[in-house]
């Protein structure tokens, strides 16, 4: 008890450098915490992504095209004609995607006799869904409570007036924001006429989905196919990158808080001599001048990923009300790991000032102080 209330009386003597010192640590995992709830949206994100297409083979444009070229990708209606006629393929739907300067969220056009094929329930919360030639939408779940809009009510997208004529039932995912139209209107709206984003196909039998696609790479040029473990393989691929880069910028807060640290506790250490010197000289062990020290250091981390946390729930709040949908998502163990992360920086910082302050020679440190 002794040696947490010398610990703690430390933090008082020099307020404002304790401050400080807490403030970097708090940046740093601010950044950490905040980068890291951006990667965890993400994978749910594409998680309920791999859900819409389990059991299904994923057609982008491109031979080496990627699962995340979904917006890029252009395909000839033309091809996915000839794609239903390829030996095995039980059925085929086209989705364009695009996103206008009046909704911060997609829109999305369907052939909407196929919305069971994408996970969408067939009946509508309300309404009923657009028809293929209108100029009307779908809207998702929770639009109405994020953008004021309702079904009946009328909705500019990219100049041109639509009717909302239905909402579409809770999905529980991002997508219960998005706005639904038919793929006609939609490419008249993106000026792609007969040009579709991706292609949906599904095998006859589950045992010929590997077949079918290396068929359809085979039968036309420029186009990726992925079955749904090959989509999750590439999924993995980019999370990892997106991981990579946190790890990286957490090593950069990392090094920076540490030096902090360190030299907050070098500080000390040199203030503390002859105090430090008369509890060696008391009886005090290496080991507890160690453990003074290093304590220190932790709780001046703990304290600062403790602030750190708690401002990034703040940035999660602004960045999801900014998209509108729960982009950002801190998890228990985002949290854990930031602990434990800011708990190693606050150990390894203080480990070389200890060291030296469990080192001093209460005769010679007396003598000279």
């Amino acid at each position: 008890m002794i040696l947490w209330d010398f610990v703690f009386k430390e933090f008082g003597r020099h307020r404002l450098r304790t401050g400080l010192t807490i403030t970097g640590i708090a940046i740093g995992i601010l950044l950490v915490t905040s980068m890291g709830s951006l990667s965890e949206g993400v994978n749910e994100s594409m998680e309920e992504g791999m859900g819409m297409i389990s059991g299904m083979i994923f057609v982008v444009q491109g031979e080496e095209g990627s699962f995340a070229s979904f917006f890029s990708s252009q395909i000839n209606e033309e091809v996915v004609d000839g794609i239903r006629d390829i030996s095995g393929v039980d059925r085929v739907a086209s989705m364009i995607m695009m996103q206008v300067p009046e909704f911060p969220i997609p829109i999305g056009g369907f052939d909407l006799n196929d919305f069971d094929m994408f996970n969408i329930p067939v009946d509508p919360a309300e309404g009923r869904f657009p028809e293929k030639g209108e100029y009307t939408v779908g809207i998702g779940y929770d639009v109405p409570e994020a953008f004021g809009y309702d079904v009946g009510d009328e909705i500019t997208l990219r100049g041109q007036k639509f009717e909302i004529v239905g909402r579409v039932s809770k999905l529980n995912t991002e997508d219960d924001l998005n706005i639904y139209m038919p793929i006609d209107i939609a490419q008249e709206l993106s000026s792609k006429e007969g040009i579709v984003n991706a292609v949906l196909v599904t095998a006859e039998s589950a045992g010929d989905i590997d077949n079918v696609a290396r068929e359809i790479e085979d039968s036309y040029d420029d186009i990726t196919a992925y079955t749904d473990k090959e989509a999750k393989r590439e999924f993995e691929n980019i999370t990892s990158q997106f991981t990579y880069m946190i790890y990286f910028l957490g090593s950069i807060s990392a090094i920076i808080a540490g030096v902090g640290i360190m030299n907050v506790m070098f500080m000390s250490v040199k203030e503390r001599r002859r105090e430090l010197g008369t509890m060696k000289a008391l009886g005090a062990t290496t080991g507890q001048i160690l453990g003074i020290v290093i304590s220190e250091a932790v709780i001046l981390s703990f304290i600062g990923a403790t602030i750190g946390i708690i401002l990034s729930y703040g940035v999660a709040g602004i960045v999801n009300d900014a998209v509108k949908t729960e982009l950002a998502t801190i998890t228990p163990n985002l949290i854990i790991l930031s602990l434990v992360f800011a708990i190693s920086i606050g150990v390894l910082g203080g480990f070389l000032p200890a060291r030296q302050a469990s080192k001093l020679d209460p005769a010679e440190v007396l003598r000279y102080e």
